[in-house]
């Protein structure tokens, strides 16, 4: 059923663990739960782990508890991240072929390509940031509001999944405050 190995693999059973712990604890959201049994009933602290409860719920109505729901999950969400990266690449290059390369190279990144049919958050906050910049984008030259909230709200996901992406975010936010004082 392809469980969490090799690199990683500590991060990538608790991101699991987490996901099988809203199943067993009745998607209580806010107390995640690991097998870990020096914490007090497994809670840990972590980022904030929608993609584990919604990995949980989907594995609710599927009736499984198979890993690879997680897997194709994440699967799913880097490859509409793709998607939105080849529409930006697509915008400047104006060529089909450049933006076939550059997902085709973003993909083959060794990186890349080992987490984006993993269980680790970080290739969905990749995806969530590739859509926020799209919209970001779209939002400069249309100047309409609601795809600068969309922007933000996706830039926000991915810090909020993980946390280093919050540099993006916190980013954008001085540069369209700086843009705005100018």
């Amino acid at each position: 059923p392809l469980y969490p190995s090799h690199e990683h693999a500590w991060t990538q059973s608790d991101s699991l663990a987490i996901a099988y712990g809203f199943l067993d604890n009745h998607f209580n959201f806010f107390k995640p739960q690991l097998y870990n049994l020096l914490s007090k009933d497994g809670i840990t602290g972590i980022d904030f782990p929608i993609n584990e409860y919604l990995v949980a719920l989907l594995m609710k109505i599927l009736h499984t508890k198979n890993p690879v729901v997680f897997r194709i999950y994440t699967l799913i969400w880097m490859c509409i991240g793709y998607f939105f990266l080849f529409k930006i690449i697509e915008k400047y290059t104006r060529s089909l072929l450049f933006s076939f390369v550059g997902i085709l190279f973003i993909y083959t990144i060794p990186v890349i390509s080992y987490y984006q049919f993993g269980f680790i958050p970080s290739p969905i906050a990749l995806s969530f940031l590739f859509i926020g910049i799209h919209f970001y984008i779209q939002y400069l030259e249309d100047k309409v509001n609601k795809k600068f909230v969309t922007a933000i709200v996706f830039f926000t996901l991915a810090a909020l999944i993980r946390t280093p992406f919050a540099l993006y975010l916190f980013t954008l936010l001085g540069l369209h405050i700086l843009t705005g004082l100018r």
